[in-house]
């Protein structure tokens, strides 16, 4: 009773989310910062950052379209 008055499980299930958030906002500064630096190396790192967000995302979907996927977050 104690848990739910003080909205634990909603807080629980918001965890993945601020996770997911975190990691897009830092995947942004992180090519923002270097676009500051050097031109040619925030090329470089974009692409990166791009690849890693496409797998990120793709690993995140799977679970719509298979049911049977591991790659699940609650």
């Amino acid at each position: 009773m104690n848990l739910q008055t003080w909205q634990v499980p909603l807080i629980i299930g918001l965890l993945p989310v601020l996770m997911h958030a975190a990691l897009g906002l830092f995947f942004a500064g992180l090519v923002t910062l270097v676009l500051s630096l050097h031109t040619g190396i925030a090329i470089a790192t974009s692409c990166v950052v791009g690849l890693a967000l496409a797998i990120y995302t793709i690993t995140n979907l799977l679970p719509v379209y298979n049911a049977a996927c591991p790659y699940k977050t609650p």
